[in-house]
């Protein structure tokens, strides 16, 4: 399966605020999103997930559901990211379509192992440095955290590594000197300067 190089992951927001980022960012030519809203009662969740669902239909987008496999396969999305607390990723298999992808959370090699055996279509590696989006983060990884991973004679190049936490430009240029090509990216593509980030970053990684 093949995968956009940036994936944006929405602000654990309100429905409005959610919807207003993803219409701005897929007129900007977003090809890849993933809902991700922790602190949201279930009935918004679902409400908003059809609209977003129904909005990167529209604009051939990419979407993902954080967390819930449950959701996933209710709104019919393109996949679901898991991470290491959820569902294990074999049962969510069982229960979605073989088209619908599933990505898990990893922070070391051994992550990244235990996600082959369990037959994910993508990895997200971090948090690349520290990050106020997400609470309880794991290690920070670093350039030199990507590179290790990456030539580690296990590391398999037909799952992708997409790195997460605390990206801007100048991250994404280190780790592409690694060999990273998949970068996801939240706050950063918010904002008054959201837009223009987000078409910097296009730019560059092409």
């Amino acid at each position: 399966m093949a995968f956009p190089k940036i994936l944006f992951i929405s602000s654990d927001s309100n429905h409005d605020t959610v919807i207003e980022e993803l219409k701005t960012l897929l007129d900007a030519g977003l090809q890849w999103y993933q809902l991700r809203m922790k602190s949201t009662p279930n009935d918004e969740i679902l409400n908003t997930a059809l609209v977003c669902k129904q909005l990167c239909a529209d604009y051939n987008c990419l979407f993902t559901i954080n967390d819930s496999h449950v959701l996933t396969k209710q709104v019919d999305a393109d996949g679901v990211h898991l991470g290491k607390k959820d569902l294990d990723p074999a049962k969510a298999r069982e229960i979605l379509h073989e088209s619908q992808h599933i990505g898990l959370t990893c922070n070391v090699m051994d992550d990244v192992m235990e996600a082959y055996k369990k037959k994910a279509n993508y990895v997200g590696v971090g948090p690349y440095q520290f990050t106020s989006t997400k609470k309880n983060l794991a290690p920070v990884l670093g350039t030199d955290g990507y590179a290790a991973i990456i030539n580690d004679g296990k590391y398999r190049k037909n799952v992708p590594i997409v790195a997460v936490g605390g990206l801007d430009l100048d991250a994404v240029k280190a780790l592409q000197t690694v060999g990273v090509k998949h970068f996801a990216f939240s706050s950063y593509f918010t904002g008054e300067n959201g837009v223009q980030n987000f078409k910097t970053i296009a730019e560059h990684v092409g």
